[in-house]
């Protein structure tokens, strides 16, 4: 685990990003990666949290335009992660304080250790318009009463509160590391159907 010192210097004008993204990829030496992750992040006066994994990266991080731009054409040119899909938001380096960079068994909380569910297990990614397509099964089926499509909002209860697709079961979970347990509560509702699932995070 390493901390940074102090906050960064701005080094640009105008608003400051905050930069969020996780991928998840084979990483054969996560203490390497998070070694790495720190050296860069402070080379760029970045903040923020990194947590890296044997299955990959997740991080939070604040900077200016200019070190956030830097930070994602490194990683673009690892050839271990692939297109990674950055988020952004308003912020900056002085959001956070410091520096933390930490090695995980998982990069995303779900209690089961990737050894006996690994992230090449899931299901397939769907494309706007397929994903659309299976809302409007689901959709359809309220409407006739059957239907072999179910869809799950993976968010938490608070998220799902504020708004969700009409149609989407949302189990009431605190934090993602709930949803196994509810899954293995439902598994007969379940079983045998198609599964759509949803969250912010992608």
């Amino acid at each position: 685990v390493g901390w940074g010192g102090g906050g960064p210097a701005r080094r640009g004008a105008g608003p400051m990003p905050v930069l969020l993204f996780y991928q998840y990829c084979d990483v054969a030496d996560p203490a390497a990666l998070a070694v790495q992750q720190r050296h860069l992040c402070h080379s760029l006066g970045l903040t923020g949290r990194v947590r890296v994994a044997s299955e990959g990266i997740n991080a939070t991080l604040g900077g200016d335009r200019a070190a956030c731009a830097a930070y994602e054409r490194e990683l673009a040119s690892d050839p271990r992660f692939g297109p990674v899909e950055f988020k952004r938001g308003e912020g900056g380096a002085g959001d956070f304080d410091g520096l933390l960079v930490k090695e995980s068994t998982e990069i995303v909380t779900l209690g089961i250790p990737p050894a006996e569910l690994s992230f090449r297990d899931g299901g397939a990614r769907l494309s706007p318009a397929q994903f659309r397509e299976g809302v409007m099964a689901v959709a359809a089926a309220r409407e006739g009463g059957g239907g072999d499509t179910v869809l799950i909002d993976c968010r938490n209860a608070y998220e799902s509160r504020i708004g969700r697709f009409d149609g989407a079961l949302a189990p009431p979970t605190r934090q993602f590391s709930d949803f196994p347990a509810w899954c293995r509560e439902h598994r007969s509702e379940l079983q045998g159907r198609n599964v759509l699932m949803y969250c912010t995070g992608g």
